[in-house]
């Protein structure tokens, strides 16, 4: 049986994943959406790490939808 690979990919810029990671670390704290997110990872048996990851990425997600969405804005706008 294989173990889960809890680390990030190699591919990309080393500050932006290190930003990244402490911005998920601070949003499973603080943001109820991402806590119970982690929280249920938690709960089906996962690594700590690759349930900060995870929320990483979903907080990644949400980012990105939220300039999505801000720049239909500025096309409805201008």
């Amino acid at each position: 049986k294989m173990r889960y690979k809890d680390k990030m990919n190699m591919f990309g810029s080393k500050e932006i994943k290190k930003m990244l990671f402490m911005c998920s670390q601070v949003a499973v704290r603080f943001n109820p959406i991402i806590k119970t997110f982690y929280e249920g990872l938690l709960k089906k048996g996962k690594p700590k790490k690759l349930a900060i990851l995870a929320s990483s990425r979903k907080l990644l997600v949400a980012i990105i939808g939220m300039i999505r969405s801000y720049k239909l804005q500025l096309k409805e706008t201008y």
